[in-house]
């Protein structure tokens, strides 16, 4: 509470006071002998100042109380406010009610929930898969694999038609002959799967876990060099789209999680600055080199020899200053010799 508020209560109250004296002084009081007669003045006087101090005294009980809830409040509005715990909020997200199965069914499928399974690779299985799929299988051992699971009937790749195959030009033969490679690969890797399945189905003893094993196990080598063939043929359809520079440094690159390999980017800008440092010496070079014919004129060169030799025209300023040099040695001889 301000000074000035506290001043203007106290002069109100001032006022009161000396108001309620003036009702007190008309009022006559009663005599009693057995008390001493005190004077009015004294008795006047003492009732104020016992009024005016009950009545300042109450003012500053009511005035102490204020500040101490003002002070509680500046406390309580200073002090931070405490987050909400992390399990009344999660308790709030999932305040929803939860839906029955029929309502659920009507509503339908959640279109951002996953329905792939949860699969955990054994680490020996995703370290050798990951080798075969970026670099693929040995041709020896995918011949061995190929001949080793032969593929049974419905399993074998389509043969052409040779009506077909007649009237087909050369690109198209090649990519024919391509995809019936993958199939063959394809169906030795079912044939795999299936043998390996087949032991299951068929044998009432306990299973050799190793044979079984070593099915799956090719059968998966077969389809991860198919993965990776499948890649290589990606980027034999794109390198011919692409410039001669970017082309040379396309396929030289690796397949990993990107088909040309991480960080392309870099080696691109690296090729650009390689070629321009190349062409920059060429022409160092080659200015170099046109300083030998001038040589080869001075030292007595037939002039037709070594424009011929040179790539020059007729037409050039050069020449026309030292037209019909007479001759000294074998003129072509000399030439290609001053010259290269």
């Amino acid at each position: 509470m301000s000074k000035r508020k506290n001043d203007s209560i106290v002069i109100e109250l001032r006022k009161q006071i000396k108001l309620m004296q003036e009702q007190l002084d008309a009022v006559q009081p009663l005599e009693e002998p057995s008390e001493p007669e005190v004077s009015d003045t004294e008795s006047d006087t003492s009732q104020k100042d016992g009024l005016e101090t009950d009545l300042l005294a109450n003012f500053q009980d009511e005035e102490s109380v204020e500040e101490k809830e003002n002070d509680d409040q500046n406390k309580i509005r200073d002090q931070k406010t405490d987050p909400i715990p992390p399990s009344l909020n999660a308790e709030q997200a999932s305040c929803s009610k939860t839906l029955s199965e029929e309502v659920l069914k009507v509503l339908g499928e959640d279109p951002l929930a996953s329905k792939a399974i949860d699969i955990k690779l054994h680490s020996s299985l995703s370290a050798r898969w990951k080798h075969w799929t970026a670099n693929g299988v040995p041709k020896q051992e995918m011949e061995d694999l190929l001949s080793k699971y032969a593929r049974q009937e419905g399993l074998e790749a389509p043969k052409l038609n040779l009506e077909v195959s007649s009237n087909l030009g050369e690109s198209a033969v090649k990519r024919d002959k391509f995809i019936t490679e993958n199939q063959k690969s394809v169906g030795s890797a079912l044939s795999a799967v299936g043998s390996a399945l087949s032991m299951l189905l068929e044998e009432d003893e306990s299973i050799d876990k190793l044979v079984f094993v070593e099915r799956l196990s090719d059968a998966t080598k077969i389809l991860s060099d198919l993965h990776f063939r499948l890649s290589e043929s990606r980027k034999a359809f794109i390198l011919p789209g692409m410039t001669k520079q970017s082309k040379n440094v396309l396929s030289t690159t690796k397949i990993d999680e990107f088909l040309f390999g991480k960080n392309l980017s870099d080696k691109l800008k690296e090729a650009r600055a390689l070629d321009k440092l190349t062409q920059s010496m060429r022409y160092q070079q080659s200015k170099a080199g046109n300083q030998n014919p001038s040589t080869a004129f001075l030292k007595g060169a037939d002039l037709s020899i070594i424009r011929k030799t040179a790539g020059w025209s007729n037409s050039s300023k050069m020449f026309a200053k030292v037209y019909n040099r007479p001759l000294l040695i074998d003129n072509q001889v000399f030439a290609k010799a001053v010259i290269h």
